[in-house]
């Protein structure tokens, strides 16, 4: 499911299977209801600042694909020295996009037998006081 409108939508529409659901631009009170049928989020930003939705995504137990361009990329590395949080592709290359999203399909088993693991991660690790704290020790090294 494609959450959300911008300059390629036609493009996708046209090259996209017929399993895929566009559901255009939604309201932010309406994400978390479309997040929670799915097992991925996917954000292939090329010039997002953070983006919030990871957070929410991971607290709801998605695994997270997002580009490097993508300042949440380094909460995903976070993730990943724990438990199965996700993964990076290089921006504006579609070759790695695609292994990755390749690699969610073979590790489907995975990543929803993992769940629980990222809800719990998520709880303990996104709330003021520890992304700050990340923040801090990243920006002292």
């Amino acid at each position: 499911g494609i959450v959300g409108d911008g300059e390629k939508m036609r493009e996708l529409k046209a090259v996209a299977d017929s399993k895929v659901k566009f559901y255009g631009t939604q309201p932010m009170d309406k994400i978390p209801y479309f997040m929670e049928q799915y097992d991925v989020l996917c954000l292939p930003s090329l010039h997002d600042g953070w983006g919030a939705v990871i957070n929410e995504a991971l607290t709801l137990g998605l695994y997270i694909i997002c580009s490097d361009c993508c300042g949440a990329k380094y909460l995903v590395d976070l993730a990943n020295e724990n438990i199965l949080g996700g993964a990076i592709f290089t921006s504006n290359n579609a070759k790695s996009l695609k292994s990755t999203l390749e690699n969610c399909i073979s590790e489907k088993d995975n990543i929803r037998g993992s769940v629980c693991e990222r809800v719990s991660w998520a709880k303990a690790n996104i709330e003021g006081s520890k992304v700050a704290e990340y923040f801090v020790n990243k920006l002292k090294s």
